[in-house]
């Protein structure tokens, strides 16, 4: 999959490499607009994957610049839902990466909640379809700085309640990681386009992430993908 977007957005890039003159990027072309997104963000099973949920709807607002009819510069900020899940682990299921799984007859009640929030930089390549007027596809490669916040509650196992003072384990981190994207874009009217995205985000560098409140805890994330539709104003 990385590698179809990878070739994708490296055609669009590539046609939006022609030379750029002066003239040519003194062209003032701002746009403004905004994103209904859809993120599957995957853990290592072991750890994290049988405790937080992998999907979460998020919105994405937007700024940028169509310098000329085949290259822009965007700039992003994108936050997901803060989304939750309840499990109960049972024997033979691994806790956040523990040393080993659940005996015989115990099992461990947890509540979790997830969010991702994140700025972006994107440089987009447009490559406009000659017999539609107002499509062009686009391919999309950027860096977002990006912030992950989970945390699971330990909330009864089977001796009892669990002590509220030792429930929690929180992991936040922050990293930058790249963006690489394909869509398409369609201009209703002169100054309103609608446009369609599938982006894939590498937030596998989210490794070995450790709960402040027990480092032995640890969670896993994998690649992340997301959907998007959006609108798009052009001044």
């Amino acid at each position: 999959m990385k590698q179809k977007i990878s070739k994708v957005a490296a055609a669009m890039l590539l046609t939006a490499s022609l030379p750029v003159t002066a003239e040519m990027c003194s062209n003032f072309n701002p746009y403004v607009g905004a994103d209904a997104q859809y993120r599957y963000m995957p853990f290592e099973n072991d750890f994290g994957g049988n405790i937080f949920k992998k999907t979460s709807p998020q919105a994405n607002f937007f700024v940028g610049n169509r310098f000329n009819e085949y290259f822009g510069l965007e700039l992003g900020y994108n936050t997901s839902k803060k989304v939750k899940r309840d499990v109960r682990l049972t024997s033979g299921q691994v806790v956040a990466g523990s040393a080993r799984p659940l005996p015989p007859t115990v099992f461990l009640d947890l509540h979790s909640t997830s969010k991702v929030s994140a700025f972006s930089t994107t440089a987009h390549g447009f490559l406009p379809i000659p017999d539609i007027c107002g499509l062009d596809l686009i391919g999309s490669i950027g860096f977002a700085r990006t912030k992950i916040n989970l945390t699971y509650d330990r909330l009864a196992d089977d001796v009892g309640p669990i002590p509220t003072n030792n429930r929690r384990r929180t992991f936040v981190a922050h990293k930058v990681i790249t963006r690489l994207g394909a869509g398409i874009q369609y201009a209703i009217l002169d100054n309103l386009s609608v446009r369609a995205f599938f982006n894939w985000e590498n937030t596998k560098r989210f490794q070995n992430l450790r709960a402040k409140e027990a480092p032995a805890a640890q969670l896993r994330l994998k690649n992340s993908v997301i959907y998007s539709l959006g609108l798009k104003y052009s001044f």
